[in-house]
């Protein structure tokens, strides 16, 4: 019989593994933190700040062709353990850098980009063992606590992130997310006997089935794209770009453009608000972290407010309703010039909408649109477009280098409401075949 969620986390195995992941999600949302706050306040300039968050998706999408391939060569333990020891050691490197001011700049997104790595292979690595801690039959438990161990990480990063940031360049930082690291490690060390034995089982079955391990990689990258909240982790996996074809439907060419436009345009501010906060705000480093704290920790509840809203008035209304929400929300974000009642309100509003949207909502709608026919190439767009529209993010930050960090995240709210509106409006033919593809699939799956 399945367990409950707080059933597997309170049981060994998982339970060591779920406090590990928890403590690396905490310690990569505080150094990513502490690097975007200490180049928005060291340079005064929001693309390079917002360079710092693409160089997490850059290194995925470089790294993409060959995660697949180094994970069914080398064992999931080795991949597993070896790229936080990997992680760990290149920040206790870089903390003496840090702390005699060397090459700062050029060396936080280096860092941020190995750290970007070595996530895009350890994250499908541990999707595709998850059910070695927890059996089959709990493994749907097991990646919803997922959301609840990034929850941990993305409220706490961001505090501990900007407390530290201005502390020695952030050289502390990255010698405590260090220890994080090799702390994490330890439940794989524990279970290295579990490893053992599940890995020569399915090198057993390769005799007979040639391609498992490279099904069971498959499986651990579906479910990783698919399941990982964090906006700038998202790692494209795949050995071509086959997965493009499926752009060639038209209905489902018209779904990722839905998510694109939404996550583009409406997202803009998120991407901008750490600059907005030290540049347009004038806040210190700390409070920096505590504004986005502020948005992390409203968009906890969001799928809870946002699932029965959708239940009640369709997927279709929902999505309208919600992007005109979130351009509210930042346009009275950039209307504040300084950070008071107003600004905190349209920061948690814009968190309690935009994540549960993006990564529930759109995600649940894109799957369901897709159906099983199209589940991989399906989750590997979702992710290949959240890689790509954080590096277009640059974009945004060169605009607002020129007209204004608030300016540039008001103009892309209101341009990506147009959108949505305009796709609802005047292409509605083949918005009404989306939503209907999406509840009839959703009536057949009840069944």
């Amino acid at each position: 019989m399945p367990k409950s969620l707080f059933q597997l986390i309170r049981e060994a195995p998982y339970r060591g593994l779920f406090l590990g992941e928890s403590l690396q999600g905490f310690a990569v949302a505080a150094i990513a933190t502490g690097m975007i706050i200490n180049v928005a306040s060291s340079t005064g300039n929001a693309a390079l700040a917002v360079g710092v968050s693409a160089a997490l998706s850059l290194a995925a999408l470089a790294v993409s062709p060959l995660v697949t391939p180094a994970l069914a060569k080398y064992t999931f333990f080795q991949s597993l353990v070896w790229t936080y020891l990997l992680a760990a050691a290149v920040l206790v490197l870089a903390s003496p850098l840090f702390f005699l001011d060397i090459g700062t700049l050029p060396l936080s997104f280096a860092l941020v980009f190995i750290l970007g790595a070595t996530n895009s292979f350890h994250s499908p690595a541990l999707y595709a063992t998850l059910d070695w801690f927890v059996g089959k039959e709990n493994l749907p438990r097991a990646i919803s606590s997922v959301n609840l161990r990034s929850g941990i990480g993305w409220v706490l990063g961001p505090i501990v992130g900007g407390l530290m940031a201005g502390l020695y360049n952030g050289a502390v930082l990255m010698l405590i997310v260090a220890a994080s690291y090799v702390a994490a490690t330890l439940p794989y060390l524990a279970n290295r006997a579990l490893f053992a034995q599940r890995q020569a089982e399915l090198k057993a079955r390769m005799t007979s089935e040639p391609d498992c391990v490279e099904e069971a990689v498959e499986d651990g990258v579906v479910a990783y794209a698919g399941h990982n909240p964090c906006q700038c982790m998202q790692a494209p996996v795949t050995n071509s770009w086959s997965f493009l074809t499926v752009l060639k439907v038209p209905k489902l060419a018209f779904t990722i453009a839905i998510f694109i436009a939404i996550y583009f345009f409406l997202g803009a501010f998120t991407s901008l608000m750490t600059p907005w906060s030290i540049i347009d705000l004038g806040l210190a480093k700390m409070m920096a972290g505590i504004v986005i704290t502020v948005r992390s920790v409203a968009s906890l509840p969001g799928v809870v407010v946002i699932t029965p809203i959708q239940e009640r008035l369709g997927m279709g209304r929902t999505l309208v309703l919600s992007t005109i929400a979130l351009c509210v929300a930042a346009l009275a974000a950039g209307l504040s010039h300084q950070w008071g009642l107003m600004a905190a309100i349209a920061v948690a509003v814009f968190g309690l909408i935009f994540y549960p949207l993006t990564n529930s909502l759109l995600q649940s709608l894109i799957t369901i649109v897709f159906g099983e026919q199209y589940r991989v190439p399906g989750q590997t767009l979702i992710a290949f477009s959240k890689g790509v529209v954080a590096i277009a993010y640059l974009g945004v930050g060169v605009l607002a280098n020129h007209i204004g960090v608030n300016a540039a995240f008001m103009i892309t709210a209101v341009l990506g409401t147009i959108t949505i509106v305009g796709m609802r409006l005047f292409t509605r033919s083949r918005w009404d075949e989306v939503m209907t593809t999406y509840n009839e699939n959703v009536k057949s799956l009840a069944r």
